[in-house]
């Protein structure tokens, strides 16, 4: 039970804000927010590295991948994910590679991917869906063009 000190400290705390906030406060889910940035947590650790001695995180981008993600979970809707870029495998088998079938490092970014997705549904049951895209296939003719010998 909330003592009437405490309750009176809640509510000159709440009437100091200014009005846009004292909206936001009776709107905002603190359970949701906390799941929101384990969520965000577990995207960091999956990331690329970045070189020592540059700064690897902005405050602005954080905070606008965290708003993208509370509203995601306050929706009780799967984490969207889109890797843009991804590398799939040339179908230029004269240049480029050995064969059709995936290898070794086609097969490790998928599992990493996969352990991704399994370590935000961990902490969100909803999970996370993860759409890969590639402009491979768009940029593979020129460069296959470029590759013949004049």
């Amino acid at each position: 039970m909330i003592s009437r000190a405490e309750e009176e400290v809640a509510t000159a705390t709440s009437s100091n804000l200014p009005p846009i906030m004292q909206s936001i406060s009776k709107k905002f889910d603190e359970s949701t927010f906390k799941k929101s940035c384990d969520i965000l947590s577990v995207i960091h650790r999956y990331r690329t590295s970045v070189p020592d001695g540059v700064e690897d995180r902005t405050d602005e981008g954080d905070l606008k991948f965290l708003s993208i993600i509370y509203s995601q979970v306050k929706a009780n809707i799967p984490i969207q994910l889109v890797l843009p870029a991804f590398p799939f495998k040339s179908p230029n088998r004269i240049h480029k590679t050995l064969g059709n079938l995936p290898d070794k490092g086609d097969h490790m970014s998928l599992a990493h991917l996969n352990s991704l997705c399994a370590a935000i549904t961990d902490i969100y049951d909803i999970g996370a869906k993860l759409t890969i895209a590639s402009d491979g296939i768009v940029y593979n003719g020129k460069i296959f063009i470029q590759l013949q010998p004049f």
